[in-house]
């Protein structure tokens, strides 16, 4: 299980990460900097390291003192961060998503299902919008 370990970079002392033999190349991610310590998640047991770099750690992000910097570090680390933007990219659009959705419970409440009020409303919205304004037959389908 990877654990958490913050540090300073101090006179040009940087931090010695641990040994990663192929094809383990992540047993170090960098994850961010906070206040001028950097914060990383490592996979394996760090090396002994110059004492200018007041190596902190593993740090327990599920004790109450540090949840704070557990959620800073949840929402903004540099990985989370590149994750979000790679889904994001990769999802098909909000558009097509609520379109899907609609479509389902639209077929759900043409069986009889009964839809929460506030649902319907919003279906009979969507179908008003595509009755007032309908797509345009371009012959792309």
């Amino acid at each position: 299980m990877a654990k958490i370990y913050s540090y300073l970079e101090v006179d040009g002392k940087p931090l010695i990460p641990p040994v990663a033999k192929p094809p383990q190349t992540d047993a170090l991610v960098y994850l961010m900097e906070i206040d001028g310590r950097h914060y990383v998640s490592v996979k394996k047991d760090m090396p002994k390291q110059p004492k200018e770099i007041m190596l902190e750690g593993p740090v327990d992000l599920k004790d109450a003192k540090n949840s704070e910097l557990a959620a800073m570090l949840k929402q903004r680390s540099e990985p989370k961060r590149k994750l979000a933007f790679e889904r994001s990219a990769a999802y098909p659009s909000l558009s097509e998503q609520i379109g899907a959705l609609m479509k389902e419970f639209l077929q759900r409440r043409e069986k009889g299902e009964a839809l929460h009020p506030e649902l319907s409303a919003m279906l009979d919205q969507v179908l008003d919008v595509k009755k007032k304004i309908p797509e345009e037959d371009l012959g792309l389908e």
